[in-house]
């Protein structure tokens, strides 16, 4: 699981890095801050390596674009390797996607198979939101932040 930054917190050393990813998108760096806004609807993955050289993703892909998003987290960790061996892994997805959740054909349930296949043997964190502005990764210190 991610550890948790306050964003009071961070605001007193926010990183010199800072990208955004926006929908549909996905980034990855390996250090500083990613972030993405505006989740509405949306299911968003952020994705950590663990170790000293740390590698972190941030994915942001509507709901019904499964195959899409699973797409492109395949493409990131065939690119950035270590990323495939992520040890933190949080799924998060519009709490009124509920049902999508529970049903093997809905959107939720078929990415969590999907993520849970790319990276296997690992816990996936999921964090259902009613409403989230803004989060964001912040990979030098290995911790999620929110607003």
């Amino acid at each position: 699981m991610f550890r948790r930054q306050n964003y009071s917190t961070f605001l007193k050393q926010p990183p010199t890095y800072r990208t955004t990813v926006f929908e549909p998108g996905a980034e990855c760096v390996e250090s500083g801050l990613i972030e993405t806004m505006g989740l509405g609807g949306c299911t968003s993955c952020a994705i950590l390596s663990d170790g000293d050289n740390k590698l972190g993703a941030i994915t942001h892909y509507r709901a019904a674009s499964v195959d899409e998003h699973l797409k492109e987290i395949l493409r990131l960790t065939r690119i950035y390797t270590k990323l495939k061996n992520a040890k933190n892994v949080a799924l998060f997805w519009d709490r009124a996607n509920k049902e999508s959740r529970c049903n093997p054909n809905g959107n939720v349930y078929r990415l969590v198979t999907g993520l849970r296949e790319i990276f296997t043997g690992i816990e996936i964190e999921e964090i259902p939101y009613d409403a989230i502005n803004w989060y964001g990764v912040n990979v030098d210190e290995g911790t999620l932040v929110f607003q």
